[in-house]
């Protein structure tokens, strides 16, 4: 036990492609018991070559600056952590690990962080203990608020082409099938588009296939960047399903009562 380190430590991630949302852990900043600062690399080369192809040698470069900047921030003292220290460069907030040598504990430390982990680094201060609620069933509740029969139309089972998927709501009548999102602060969007594609395959039975949204007022889409709503959008379109976005789950209701008789 004498051996034994403490050690805090400050995940660093970077955004290859700016304002994809998509971070990775390219390094993990340390503080020992005597207020030293280090950092070890954990971007893997053979990782890096596989996805970065010929640009893994620049981007290696970038993830050493980049843990060298955030080292010489945390050397500079204050509170350091869940920001944008750099253009597409995010350090972690600090957390604390104990080992019995450096390499046992960059090892336990990478555990915790995916290689292409995505932190959110805005979230609020305390965390809710208990599940946390889609955004259909905010929709459902409001329905049952009304005495809506609608109410009873939610997380539906649907056989298409022989596959049986689940969808958030679908009227008996065949009119209507559809699913809900809710574009987040900072969310990955691959779910919604997902979900286009899930909508398209059931076109031929319903007469209208919607995909409902609510964009979260932090959610900080940028005009120009890629796997936005606009681009999910732009996919609904294409396969001609409607693409519907509301502020409010009372809106959403609002949009089923409207279009289901």
């Amino acid at each position: 036990m004498n051996n034994k380190f403490v050690l805090n430590w400050w995940p660093v991630y970077l955004e290859p492609i700016l304002d994809s949302d998509e971070k990775i852990c390219v390094g993990i900043c340390y503080q020992n018991h005597e207020n030293e600062f280090f950092y070890k690399n954990s971007l893997r080369k053979d990782l890096a070559e596989l996805i970065f192809d010929d640009r893994k040698v620049a981007v290696g470069n970038l993830s050493r600056h980049a843990c060298e900047y955030a080292v010489r921030l945390l050397k500079g003292g204050g509170e350091v952590g869940g920001l944008e220290i750099a253009s597409g460069v995010y350090l972690g907030n600090r957390r604390l690990i104990e080992g019995y040598d450096l390499g046992e504990m960059h090892s336990r430390a990478l555990k915790k962080v995916s290689f292409f982990s995505y932190i959110e680094f805005y979230s609020k201060e305390s965390t809710p203990s208990e599940p946390r609620k889609e955004f259909a069933n905010f929709v459902q509740d409001q329905l049952i608020k009304r005495q809506s029969r609608l109410a009873g139309f939610f997380n539906r089972q649907l056989r298409v082409s022989g596959a049986v998927k689940n969808f958030d709501f679908a009227d008996d009548s065949g009119g209507l099938a559809v699913n809900f999102f809710v574009f987040q602060k900072n969310s990955r969007i691959y779910k919604a588009e997902v979900s286009c594609l899930d909508l398209s395959m059931v076109k031929s039975q319903f007469e209208q296939v919607s995909l409902v949204v609510m964009i979260d007022k932090g959610y900080r889409s940028k005009s120009k960047r890629l796997r936005s709503y606009k681009e999910v959008e732009g996919v609904a379109n294409h396969l001609d399903i409607s693409f519907k976005i509301v502020d409010s789950s009372k809106d959403a209701a609002d949009y089923l009562q409207e279009r289901v008789a």
